[in-house]
């Protein structure tokens, strides 16, 4: 490529803008033993659960997610109050460094709303973990029953 000094200066900055942005999106996190609970018939609620390992030096942050599947999902947690279990819901989920973090029932979990067909015992969903910095982390959840 022929371009003058301006020219090249400005193509090599925007290749090099590009990398960067690209190398940003990457997240490190990985998810395992990602799987939703199969609801009752007529039931207006399931959990999903998964673990997810940090193994990097910084934290991460989980902000939300998202499924084409559900039309509301939200990070919740279990706390046990006076004897009687109650849900507390978090606008986020600290993932420390060097850690996993589990959403497992009777603890943290996806609170999962609105869905249309049926959730089916062996069905497998796309979902996406928002994180605060903008990147979000693919993964699939199988439906199992309790």
């Amino acid at each position: 490529m022929n371009l003058p000094g301006p020219g090249k200066a400005f193509f090599l900055a925007i290749l090099l803008l590009s990398l960067a942005t690209a190398a940003s999106a990457e997240s490190f996190l990985e998810i395992e033993d990602a799987w939703v609970r199969q609801p009752p018939p007529g039931a207006s609620v399931a959990g999903a659960y998964l673990t997810i390992i940090n193994p990097t030096n910084d934290d991460y942050y989980i902000t939300g997610v998202h499924s084409d599947r559900f039309g509301a999902i939200e990070l919740h947690e279990t706390v046990e109050d006076n004897g009687m279990g109650r849900m507390i819901h978090h606008n986020y989920y600290r993932i420390p460094a060097n850690s996993k973090f589990e959403a497992k029932p009777g603890s943290y979990h996806l609170m999962l709303f609105r869905w249309e067909a049926p959730l089916k015992e062996g069905e497998k969903i796309e979902f996406n973990l928002q994180q605060g910095n903008g990147d979000s982390v693919p993964f699939t959840a199988i439906v199992k029953r309790p």
